[in-house]
């Protein structure tokens, strides 16, 4: 994402310097709301996990874990896992982050594989 975040901010610093200056606070507020929308995390009702578009590791003494969600966190170890966040998170692990959002193609991906190899009984 960083790599993407970089473009983007390159991207509109070309943008601005071709542009009339009335336009520049324009350009920049909508990059600004661009890259804050990356970040965005989503809580799912249904599945009760959480995901993101664009997952970053979050420190939780910082950014409370969800509780009661589905949660990527890293031990002291250093060991990604999944597990449930709670009031514990922040002791019990070094970092969290949200789960990797799975795009529609991936579903339908995932669902034509399981077809071809499912076993009937």
């Amino acid at each position: 994402m960083t790599n993407f975040v970089q473009r983007l901010q390159t991207f509109e610093q070309e943008l601005t310097q071709s542009l009339p200056q009335p336009l520049h606070a324009l350009v920049q507020a909508k990059v600004a709301e661009l890259v804050q929308d990356l970040e965005q995390v989503y809580l799912s009702p249904r599945h009760q996990v959480v995901t993101s578009i664009a997952p970053a590791w979050r420190d939780p003494d910082v950014v409370s874990a969800p509780i009661g969600r589905k949660i990527t966190v890293m031990n002291w170890g250093g060991i990604q896992i999944e597990t449930i966040g709670s009031a514990s998170t922040a002791e019990e692990f070094a970092a969290w982050a949200p789960l990797i959002d799975k795009p529609e193609w991936l579903a339908r991906k995932l669902q034509a594989y399981y077809q071809r190899n499912q076993t009937p009984y």
